[in-house]
């Protein structure tokens, strides 16, 4: 058990067992048995005493008729005779005495030894010694006519039988308890992942919110915290809108102040004219990709959800990559597995473009770049797997994770040098989870890096 609730679980249960082992020692060695028998003995020994100091009073007080009441009235329930002999071992009564008695009235108010034994059970017969209130001697003798049955020799049973329900009983009382403590945290864990994974409105149960212990006021800051959040974000994307939205319009006069130039520039300006239209088209290019992702990165359905033939899809995109990269010196294989997808069939052209575009980027030449396309049976159901693996330098594990981020690169003047933005991947990314599906990165172990994008496959 490595989780909270396993500990906490244990810690409760070891803490009741130790608690009950080490009261048994205690008692056990401030109560001996042996003194438990012994009081018990002593106890017994005193109520025949009483007894027969009380009869022999009312014998001699009163006669042998009175002590036969009082007899009668203590021997209610027959199964514990009580016998007076005089000195000369005759009964007061003239009753006859027991046969099973283990003592001789001629041999004085005294048992063997051996019959002294002390039991964990008094013994079924006791005499005494007594004197009457005249100075005479009596015996008195007390004969248990039914007693308990004797104790198993062997208790291991009965004992393993209620150790067992102890245990049990704790172990359900521990159950709970750590279950109580432990809820609030999963719930607070199941927040921590939803926000992690994009949902700022994710917020922790009321029941944990209102406690009123320090859950309550962690769940409580967990909420304030990813409020807080969602409102820088939400403000960098309303940014990022905003500016790129308010940029489109100075570049579109840029670019036709630039077609006027030409017309009336000498011929020795058109590189210059020619530069400035480049980097206006790149930057028309990084708008465009920053308001695509601002609009994946919006939490609701999709606008289209079509059947897409994405073999057809991927083949198409493939096809036109390896154009492109012949111009390098380096080539686009495929081999693909039909399957159709549901979704919108601009966002997964924009993502399987922006990924096998970045392999061929990073593709020197006389490399290929491998496209490949099959089924796969998972828990979730039927899905796609789509692989593209390059030959490129890869890239560094510590940097895998953070690879589909926006605007992330791996080397400062990477991307720069390839003219890319840092956003291909990102927006590639969202584009696959909108469509309910998966992107991963790794690198190859023969060099280079390989894609994973893993889709659902439409129901037939």
């Amino acid at each position: 058990m490595k989780g909270v609730f396993g500990k906490i679980f244990l810690a409760f249960c070891g803490s009741i067992c130790a608690g009950a082992f080490l009261s048994a020692l205690v008692l056990g060695w401030l109560f001996p048995r042996k003194n438990w028998l012994e009081g018990w003995w002593e106890a017994t020994r005193h109520t025949v005493r009483l007894v027969g100091i009380t009869g022999l009073s009312i014998y001699e007080d009163r006669g042998s008729d009175a002590l036969a009441r009082f007899l009668e009235q203590l021997e209610n329930d027959r199964s514990v005779r009580y016998f007076f002999l005089d000195s000369s071992g005759r009964e007061l009564l003239g009753r006859s005495l027991p046969k099973d008695l283990p003592w001789n009235p001629s041999s004085g108010p005294s048992l063997p030894l051996g019959a002294r034994r002390p039991q964990l059970l008094p013994s079924p017969v006791e005499i005494v010694g007594l004197t009457g209130p005249s100075g005479a001697h009596y015996t008195l003798v007390r004969h248990v006519m039914a007693p308990m049955p004797p104790l198993p020799r062997s208790r291991l049973v009965p004992q393993a039988v209620t150790l067992g329900g102890l245990l049990s009983a704790a172990s359900v009382l521990c159950f709970f308890l750590a279950r109580n403590f432990v809820a609030p945290l999963r719930a607070l864990q199941h927040s921590a992942r939803l926000l992690a994974a994009g949902d700022f409105g994710a917020r922790v149960k009321s029941e944990v919110r209102h406690r009123k212990d320090e859950f309550g006021v962690l769940a409580r800051d967990f909420d304030h915290m990813a409020e807080q959040l969602g409102r820088l974000v939400e403000a960098q994307r309303q940014l990022l809108r905003d500016i790129s939205h308010e940029l489109r319009s100075p570049l579109t006069r840029l670019g036709v102040a630039v077609e006027l130039t030409r017309k009336h520039a000498p011929a020795e300006l058109s590189p210059f004219l020619d530069r400035i239209e480049k980097e206006s088209e790149r930057l028309n290019t990084l708008i465009s990709h920053v308001l695509t992702l601002a609009r994946l990165e919006h939490v609701g359905p999709l606008v289209a959800e079509d059947r897409v033939s994405f073999h057809r899809l991927v083949e198409e995109v493939a096809r036109d990559a390896d154009f492109e990269a012949q111009g390098k010196g380096c080539a686009v294989r495929w081999s693909l597995e039909p399957a159709d997808v549901v979704g919108s069939a601009d966002l997964l052209r924009s993502a399987v473009e922006n990924v096998i575009r970045n392999a061929v980027t990073y593709s020197p030449a006389g490399t290929v770049v491998t496209v490949s396309m099959e089924r796969r049976t998972s828990e979730q159901g039927q899905r796609i797997v789509l692989r593209v693996e390059d030959e490129g330098p890869g890239v560094p594990d510590s940097h895998l994770p953070e690879i589909f981020r926006p605007f992330y690169r791996v080397a400062k003047d990477r991307n720069r040098k390839t003219g890319g933005s840092g956003l291909g991947l990102a927006i590639a990314f969202k584009a696959v989870q909108r469509h309910g599906g998966s992107m991963t990165a790794a690198n190859r172990p023969e060099g280079g890096l390989c894609v994973t994008v893993e889709l659902p496959i439409a129901p037939s």
